[in-house]
């Protein structure tokens, strides 16, 4: 071969030279049942250790945050490196409901790990 026809992948030219939208929409939908898996799996369930991760709406401070928290008659188990963002726990049944209706807008169960959310510990660097 000659010419232009030479230079294509011959993927493409088994496909007429383009890739449509369509041949990407199988990949597309398992991409998001997996995401939407994810998601209901972390979401749902009841925190095994009683903890809770606490996402107060943006421009929260740490001290309206923990306010919140104590509102709900929970406690501070450890922070996050924004101040809307908590680790909370409390004997008490119903506490996750307590902080959505206090105003937290995410309350998950926490998990095992803070991760990278978790501000340094003092003297750390990284």
């Amino acid at each position: 071969m000659q010419g232009p026809e030479a230079m294509k992948d011959p993927a493409q030219i088994a496909a007429g030279g383009r890739i449509r939208i369509r041949d990407l929409l199988p990949a597309g939908g398992l991409l998001c049942a997996g995401l939407a898996g994810l998601a209901a799996a972390s979401l749902q369930g009841v925190a095994g250790n009683g903890a809770w991760l606490v996402v107060a709406p943006p421009g929260y401070s740490l001290p309206e945050t923990i306010g919140m928290v104590g509102a709900a008659d929970g406690g501070l188990i450890d922070t996050g490196r924004f101040g809307n963002i908590v680790i909370a726990a409390s004997a008490e049944p119903g506490f996750s409901d307590r902080l959505r209706a206090a105003g937290a807008w995410l309350v998950v169960p926490a998990p095992v790990t803070l991760g990278c959310g978790a501000a340094p510990a003092e003297g750390q660097t990284s």
